[in-house]
């Protein structure tokens, strides 16, 4: 009978081969983590400073739509505000020219007109209404835009709690002589009677605007 001999086979090591059996443990330092938080939290930042920029951009550019839409009328509304001041002056012209030219003199009824419009406003205001969460970040733009268009100081931007989602509301603001033109004239010329009616009693030069 042929014997056979057992040969012992040797492990041949490369050193591509995990000699350890057991898998090898991550180990992560408290260094490592606060490293990694750090990290993940200014890239929830970054992304929080983005949308935030995202919406203010957006409500930005719907405000200016807007805005650019209401110019031609805002310079509609100017006219008619001085066409109204013009009307007031003449009314008050008229109803004090002939008796009052002859007893107070061109300065008096000079100062009679400034005096009766000198309240009346010559344009309009815009007043933009917008959410809280960007009130303060698009006021400064907005209020440039309307300095470069002519209109500096004439725009106000206010925060409105019932104004959502980055939504804006703008409101036209015309002055109220536009609206009550009639029954400042009649005012006018209410006084301009009675003043005469003092000035023909006492001969005395009246404040037309005194209490």
């Amino acid at each position: 009978m042929q014997k056979y001999q057992r040969v012992a086979f040797e492990p041949i090591i490369d050193g591509n081969v995990q000699t350890d059996p057991k898998r090898r443990k991550i180990v992560l330092t408290q260094a490592d983590i606060d490293t990694a938080r750090g990290e993940g939290f200014a890239e929830g930042e970054q992304s929080a400073i983005a949308a935030a920029a995202k919406q203010s951009a957006d409500a930005l550019r719907s405000i200016a739509h807007m805005m650019q839409l209401l110019l031609g009328k805002l310079h509609s509304e100017a006219t008619q505000l001085r066409t109204d001041a013009l009307d007031v002056a003449m009314a008050a012209a008229f109803a004090i020219a002939d008796a009052a030219l002859a007893k107070c003199g061109e300065e008096t009824i000079k100062q009679y007109l400034h005096d009766a419009t000198k309240n009346l406003p010559d344009s309009a205001k815009i007043i933009v209404k917008t959410s809280p969460e960007i009130a303060a970040s698009i006021s400064e733009q907005l209020e440039q835009a309307a300095k470069d268009a002519g209109y500096d100081g004439k725009l106000v931007v206010k925060s409105d709690a019932e104004t959502q989602n980055y939504d804006c509301a703008i409101e036209w603001q015309g002055g109220a002589i536009s609206h009550n033109k009639a029954a400042t004239i009649a005012a006018i010329e209410q006084a301009a009677t009675e003043w005469l009616h003092a000035a023909d009693s006492t001969e005395m030069q009246l404040d037309l605007f005194e209490p």
